[in-house]
């Protein structure tokens, strides 16, 4: 299992560049991307842009997806113990401002994981 994370800023064509070497580096075993993306209908309703979340569904499908956004926004704190539990890496992919819900995203993590975040977290910035 893999999570990722992301600012709403970050360049279409590196995250595209980054999920497409996640999944190569995957490619010998069965992967549930973690994420806490927007879903498509809220998206639609708010008239937020779907192009990320394309991305996301084209390389990984929907289906090996488990999304940890909810009716008030992201669930870190959720999304964290969960990453916790099962072990797994988490890539923070593009660049973390100082004031967002990234490097709160980030925090949470290093909350969590403790003495492993070390070894679970890798940052993709380029």
């Amino acid at each position: 299992m893999i999570a990722i994370s992301f600012n709403r800023k970050v360049d279409p064509e590196l995250l595209r560049k980054a999920l497409n070497q996640i999944k190569e580096e995957w490619s010998d075993k069965e992967i549930l991307l973690v994420h806490g993306t927007m879903d498509r209908e809220t998206r639609n309703l708010k008239g937020v842009p779907t192009q990320k979340l394309d991305i996301i569904d084209e390389i990984f499908p929907p289906e090996t997806q488990q999304s940890f956004y909810g009716k008030l926004g992201t669930k870190r704190k959720t999304m964290a113990r969960f990453v916790y539990l099962n072990n797994a890496l988490v890539y923070f992919i593009g660049s973390i401002p100082r004031k967002s819900g990234i490097k709160e995203e980030l925090e949470t993590y290093r909350t969590y994981l403790g003495k492993n975040f070390r070894k679970q977290v890798r940052f993709v910035k380029k």
